[in-house]
Formats: structure tokens, C-alpha cells, sequence
């Protein structure tokens, strides 16, 4: 098969299938006004299951074929409704998701099942403005909440601060609200300007009481201990210089993990100093009644990173330092698994516990996340994954397309993921799902075993055996954020600007299925309903994900409530298909950049996971100190050009991730369009300079 599209025959539109090749003869896109015809040879890897979906309207076969078959828009289109008018109900699966299939199929089944008689598109319900859960008040407003696990019902404590940062003094009240009871008790509390009210969480779980630390500038710090009625049953103090982030009880110990330091609160007498310590990781490592401490990091002009001189073991029952040991090594993560600390460096993986010295367990420079699961222990490494077992000391290596960095590990898949890729692997470790460069993936594990996976605007579900079962599309290109008991929540990415405008919080079943959503408008912004940490060691709850509920902190700084529905059939919705953009007789030009360390290289258009079509138009994209050709098509795009100039300095295309680019009498150079494994590039009656 040739990767161009050969000038229109005479003969009439539609399907053609001969021994020798499988064609399809219509206009290049909607409105395009270009005909084109399109040859698969018989040689093609696809062009048996292209003959069973275009013979017998087989979505499936047609699923299969998408992704390795160059196609235009609208032969999508034709491939689609013939599937759907020969087995709707199986297309109408396929476009709500069901099987994981590309999202250029789904899209074109749901535009077919648009107009079909037997499968229309249901829209979620209405929802009524979210009730207040908690109204803080004057002058103060919630930005910290603590679920606690009582005996009986559940207690939500809310933290409220004063929101006159420049008043004379800081503000604070702390409301226990019962869920059958309402509020239960608030405590108010007033302090010297530029206090600091922390409220850690249990280490160990469950949360069985409540934690308020007030730091001052010069790191003193109260701590206040609340059981779940509201009332106060200890006060303390400690030295704690940076703020808590956790807490821990050992016997009568009491003691904080700040970001920089692990403190000893006390009830009597001078409290304790604190020791410096370095956090990288969530979660302090404690095995048995140890914590695991590294030294503060210093630059090390030899080994060109920042190490900690030491590592050291601090008893938690006592405060005594029990081991230390020479470190000398970067520090990536860490994690505690089977009685053991395990640390990556930019030497490999590390043993660690306080009766040895440490071991190595593997030798990697690019060693970096780690996830603890089962006597296993998941590693990333770059472009590889490694599995550990701590029962036999085995290690298995998988090699990965991608540079992963972050590794996650559920009751049946194994995730190493980057900044923008997320590759699974399900119980008998092979590769079942690639999500393409998108955007910040999360992998939340949920009730059952069943986990799911969010790259970008793509969720995709698989059972615990880590079978993938379904794959859909959220409205913009966010990720998961946590689960209740019965739904996934969906909403904007932890940090940096998003692709797409978050448009809503949207609750995800174990099908990968939408089951419903609240619209960010002007009272409800775009907040991610979990404790955000920000440099310095602060931190701000917009919001809770509790078992059957999610709570989210409006503008007015009050605390609504958000029970997601489970199982309502009227806010199924199938694959969410862009409406095809069109632009005519444009110049689009970004011209010259001079500062390679300021400028930014653009694009004259980006597409991504959408169609475009363009007429008589000039693109350019960036030239000068920084470079970008005139179009990138990537995220399953299919982009149509008839008549334009894309040639020249500026000029040209980048083709990536599934996607498809269609040329129709337009002015190039083929040497400035690349074209990524897996993407097509399509030509008709171009004049090619």
C-alpha cells in the first residue's frame, strides 16, 4: 500500500473489494469538496480484517484495523455507519467503551449512533446546585478537612483560617460535624501574625482523633490533640521548624513528621530538638517502631547531585538514634515492604534496616520510582521495569518504550508511568495497555480490585486480574484524583496548565463508564478535591473524597457535599465526538524567535484527539533561534488540508500517537513532515516541492 491517495476513477463512490485490494472512493472530509480514493493492497497486515468489517459491517474487525489503516474523516465515517447499521448493539458498546477501543472508533460509532433509530445518545440528568455542607464563620474559610474513622457514624472535622492575610493576628476555628447529628463542637483559636495551622494525618490510620499544630516563626509549635466529640484531651509542645505534615503515636510518644524535620512533641519540660531530616517521598518510611532518616541534601560537584551524607534510624518509642550510616548517594524514594526500606538512588536500589548495612538489590543510574505490593517490590527505571521479589531475591526486567519514572502497583496490574505515558502490565506481568503521550497519568485502585487508569482526557478500567475492560474520554485532559466506595473521581491535574479547560468533576464506574458530574461555574471552581502541598510544606484542603461522598470547598470558603451516583442509567453517555472545526482562506504565521532560552517554540496549529479541516490556507509555524513546524496532528487527530501552503522555512508537519494527516492539491516539502510509527500520511494531486 502506498501512502498516497491516487487521483478519483470514474466509477461510483463507496466500497470496492477485489482479491488484490480494498478501496474506498468520497470526498476527503465533510465540506472538503475533494474526492479522493483510498487503495489497501491485499499485502497490508490489515487488509483481512478491513475485508470482514467492510464485508460484513463487523465493528470489532473494524476496531482492530483503525489504528494501522490510513483513513480519512469521512471513510471513518462510512466504515462506521455500515458497522452500525449491521450490528448496533455491538457498536453501541464499542462507543461507550466497552473493550478499550481506539478513540477515533468510538467517536465515529457515536456520530453514526447520533442518527440511528435504535441507538440515540443519552445526556446525563440535571443536577441540582450542591447543598452546604458547612458554612465557616465570617471572615474565615475551610481549607482543611480530616475525615475521622469514629466507632459508629463518621465525624468530618473543617479547618477554617482567616482570610485577611495582612490582620494583626491569625485566625482559626476547628468544627466537628457528625453525620446524623450536624455540628458537633468548634474550638477557635487566635495567635500572633503569620502562624501556621497545620493539621497532620495518622501515619498509621485509621484516623481515630484529630492533630492541630500552630507553628510559629521561630519553631515553636503547640500541638493540640481532639478526640472525635470535639473536645480536647492533650496539649503538647514541640520544636518542629517546618510544618507537619504527619503524626505518630508510639506508647506515650507523640511525634510529628514535618517536611524537613522529625519532631517530639511533649507534654512537660523543654521539648526535644528536632532532627533535620530530607522528604521525597508521600509518606515517611516507618518499619516496626523505626523511621528511616536521610540528612539533608548537599550539592556534590563529583558525583554532579544533590546527596545526604547520612542515613539514619530513629526508635520512635523512645527518641534514641539507634543506627547511622555513611550514605553519600542521591535520594529518589523510598518505600517499606516485608520488614525492609527500600531506596532508589542514581546508583540503583537499596536495602535498608537498622540491624545491617545497606545492600544492593540493583544496579540502575536510572532507578527512580518504587511501589510496594505482595512480597514484590515494582521499580522505574527509565526504559526499563523491574520487579523484585522479596521472598527469593529474584528480579525480573521488562523492557518499556517509554522513560518511566513513577511506578504503582494494584491487585492486578503493574503501572510505571512518566510526565505524559503510562504503560500496564496486568497479573502475569505482559503488556496490556500503552497509553500514548498525554498528559499526567494517575492509577487509583478501587473497591474489588479493580483499578483504573487516567493518560490526559483518556480512563481505561481493567478487573483485577488486570484484563483491561473498557476505555472512554473525559471533557478535558485531567486525571483521577481518588475513589469512594463505588465511583472514580476525575477532575483537573495536580499542578501546571492544562490542554483543555477543566470543565467539571466527573465520577468514573469500574467500567470506566461516566456515571455523573458537577460543573465548575462561579461558585464551584476548578479545585481538585484532595490536600494540595505546596513548596515551604504547606498545605490546603479544597476538598475530601470520603467513602459515599465528596466534599469541595466553594468560592465563599464553605464545604458542599457531592454524593456521586452509581448506577443511574440516564447519565450513561457514549464517546463524546468534537465537533469538526473548519477554517478557510487563513494565514497563520508565528515567525521569528531570537532568545532560545525565553521563546517557545509554537506551532502555527496544534491538533490533538480532534478533526480539523482547513481550505486555502498559509501556515508557519516558529523559525529563527527556536524551530516548529507549521502543524502537529497527534492524540488520534485527523487533520484534512485542500488547497494550502504549508511549504518552506516554517513549513511542514508533524505526525504522532495514531494520527492521520490528509494533503488534497496542497504546497509542500516532503522532507519537513515526519511521520511517527503508527501515524499516516496521506497525498492527493499535491504539487510536492
Amino acid at each position: 500500500m502506498s501512502d498516497s491517495i491516487v487521483p478519483p476513477s470514474a466509477r461510483p463512490s463507496g466500497w470496492n473489494i477485489t482479491a488484490q485490494s480494498i478501496s474506498w472512493l468520497g470526498d476527503a472530509d465533510l465540506g472538503a469538496r475533494a474526492t479522493v480514493l483510498v487503495s489497501i493492497a491485499a499485502d497490508h497486515p490489515s487488509f483481512s480484517a478491513l475485508e470482514r468489517a467492510v464485508r460484513d459491517g463487523d465493528p470489532d474487525f473494524a476496531h482492530a484495523v483503525v489504528r494501522g489503516t490510513p483513513m480519512p474523516h469521512a471513510m471513518l465515517d462510512a466504515l462506521a455507519s455500515r458497522c452500525v447499521a449491521a450490528a448496533p448493539s455491538r457498536s453501541m458498546e464499542l462507543a461507550a467503551g466497552l473493550g478499550a477501543p481506539d478513540l477515533r472508533w468510538s467517536r465515529a460509532l457515536s456520530r453514526a449512533l447520533g442518527t440511528h433509530e435504535r441507538g440515540p445518545i443519552t445526556a446525563p440528568s440535571p443536577r441540582a446546585p450542591l447543598p452546604v455542607f458547612f458554612a465557616p464563620e465570617p471572615g474565615l474559610s475551610a481549607n482543611g478537612l480530616v475525615t475521622l474513622d469514629a466507632p459508629t457514624d463518621a465525624t468530618t472535622v473543617v479547618r477554617a483560617v482567616n482570610t485577611n492575610y495582612g490582620a494583626a493576628e491569625s485566625r482559626a476555628t476547628l468544627t466537628f460535624i457528625d453525620d446524623r447529628r450536624g455540628p458537633l463542637a468548634t474550638a477557635r483559636f487566635e495567635a500572633e501574625a503569620r502562624t501556621h495551622f497545620a493539621l497532620p494525618l495518622d501515619l498509621d490510620g485509621p484516623q481515630r482523633e484529630v492533630v492541630l499544630v500552630e507553628h510559629a516563626t521561630d519553631g515553636a509549635a503547640i500541638v493540640r490533640c481532639f478526640r472525635a466529640d470535639g473536645s480536647q484531651h492533650e496539649l503538647r509542645r514541640a520544636l518542629a521548624p517546618s510544618p507537619a505534615q504527619h503524626y505518630t503515636r508510639r506508647g506515650d510518644a507523640l511525634w510529628l513528621h514535618c517536611e524537613r524535620h522529625l519532631a517530639l512533641a511533649v507534654r512537660d519540660g523543654a521539648p526535644p530538638p528536632a532532627f533535620d531530616r530530607r522528604d521525597v517521598w508521600p509518606r515517611p518510611v516507618v518499619v516496626d517502631d523505626r523511621v528511616l532518616c536521610f540528612s539533608p541534601a548537599i550539592f556534590d560537584n563529583d558525583q554532579r547531585c544533590y546527596v545526604s551524607r547520612d542515613a539514619f534510624w530513629v526508635d520512635l518509642a523512645d527518641g534514641a538514634l539507634l543506627s547511622s550510616t555513611p550514605w553519600n548517594m542521591e535520594v529518589r524514594d523510598c518505600r517499606a515492604l516485608d520488614g525492609v526500606a527500600y531506596v532508589s538512588t542514581h546508583r540503583g536500589v537499596f536495602a535498608l534496616d537498622p540491624a545491617r548495612p545497606p545492600r544492593q538489590i540493583l544496579s540502575s543510574h536510572t532507578a527512580l520510582g518504587l511501589a510496594g505490593r505482595a512480597h514484590e517490590l515494582a521499580i522505574a527505571a527509565g526504559n526499563e521495569a523491574h520487579l523484585f521479589n522479596t521472598l527469593t531475591g529474584e528480579v525480573k526486567t521488562f523492557p518499556l518504550g517509554i522513560f518511566t519514572s513513577k511506578a504503582t502497583l494494584t491487585e492486578g496490574c503493574a503501572a510505571f508511568a512518566s510526565f505524559t505515558d503510562v504503560v500496564v502490565l496486568d497479573r502475569r506481568r505482559s503488556v496490556v495497555y500503552e497509553s500514548g503521550a498525554r498528559r499526567e497519568p494517575s492509577v487509583i485502585e478501587g473497591r474489588g480490585g479493580a483499578t483504573l487508569v487516567s493518560a490526559g482526557e483518556v480512563v481505561t478500567a481493567f478487573d483485577e486480574a488486570g484484563t483491561v475492560i473498557a476505555s472512554s474520554a473525559a471533557p478535558y485532559d485531567g486525571q483521577l484524583v481518588g475513589a469512594t466506595n463505588r465511583v472514580w473521581i476525575f477532575g483537573p491535574i495536580s499542578g501546571g496548565v492544562a490542554m483543555t479547560q477543566p470543565t467539571e468533576l466527573v465520577a468514573f464506574d469500574e467500567r470506566a463508564q461516566r456515571v455523573d458530574g458537577v460543573p465548575f461555574d462561579a461558585t464551584i471552581p476548578a479545585r481538585r478535591p484532595d490536600r494540595s502541598r505546596y513548596g515551604g510544606g504547606t498545605s490546603a484542603d479544597y476538598g475530601a473524597i470520603q467513602p459515599e461522598r465528596v466534599l469541595l470547598v466553594d468560592v465563599a470558603g464553605s464545604v458542599r457535599s457531592w454524593a456521586p451516583r452509581a448506577d443511574d442509567a440516564s447519565s450513561r453517555t457514549y464517546a463524546r465526538a468534537p465537533r469538526r472545526a473548519t477554517i478557510r482562506g487563513q494565514s497563520i504565521v508565528r515567525g521569528s524567535r531570537s532568545n532560545p532560552r525565553d521563546d517557545w517554540p509554537e506551532p502555527a496549529i496544534d491538533v490533538a484527539g480532534a478533526s480539523l479541516l482547513a481550505l486555502d490556507c498559509t501556515l508557519r509555524g516558529t523559525t529563527g533561534a527556536v524551530h516548529e513546524r507549521a502543524l502537529i496532528v497527534r492524540d488520534g487527530a485527523i487533520v484534512t488540508l485542500v488547497r494550502c501552503d504549508i511549504a518552506g522555512d516554517g513549513g511542514g508537519a508533524t505526525i504522532k500517537q495514531g494520527s492521520t494527516l490528509v494533503l488534497v492539491d496542497c504546497v509542500f516539502d516532503r522532507a519537513s513532515i515526519a511521520v511517527e510509527a503508527g501515524s499516516h500520511l496521506l497525498v492527493a494531486s499535491s504539487e510536492d516541492r
